[in-house]
Parts: C-alpha cells; structure tokens; sequence
C-alpha cells in the first residue's frame, strides 16, 4: 500500500474514533456527530478503496479526481 492510502485509513479510524469519544462526554452533538460520521465514513471508504474516487470522478466527468475531493468538501 502507498503511503497515502496508509495515511487516509489511520486517519479516518482516528477521526470515528474521537468522533465517538466526543459524543460520549456530551461535548459533540449528535446533529453534528451525523455529518463528520458521514464524512469519516467516506474518508475510509476511500482510503480502502481508492480506485472508488477515480470511478466517481468519471462519472461525474471530471479530470483529476483531486478535484472532487475538493469539489466535495
């Protein structure tokens, strides 16, 4: 695995797991927690499945799959 898969896998596992610390001393809530869940949860699908992003980027047209990640956010 490249570095930056490696990367965006220990960092979504990072993030779902404050994300749910936060939540568990009530310093999060929940209509938040929902969206960074979400954005998490894409984040590591990515990080597992890269060829995922370069799929969605075809289909919406779009050149550099960069570019819908920062589309997205």
């Amino acid at each position: 695995m490249r570095a930056n898969y490696v990367l965006g896998l220990i960092g979504s596992l990072i993030t779902l797991t404050l994300l749910f610390e936060l939540m568990r001393r009530r310093r999060l809530r929940e209509k938040y927690a929902v969206f960074w869940v979400v954005v998490a949860l894409v984040t590591l699908v990515i990080a597992v499945f890269p060829a995922t992003l370069t799929t969605a980027a075809a289909l919406v047209g779009v050149k550099v799959p960069a570019n819908l990640l920062f589309f997205g956010a």
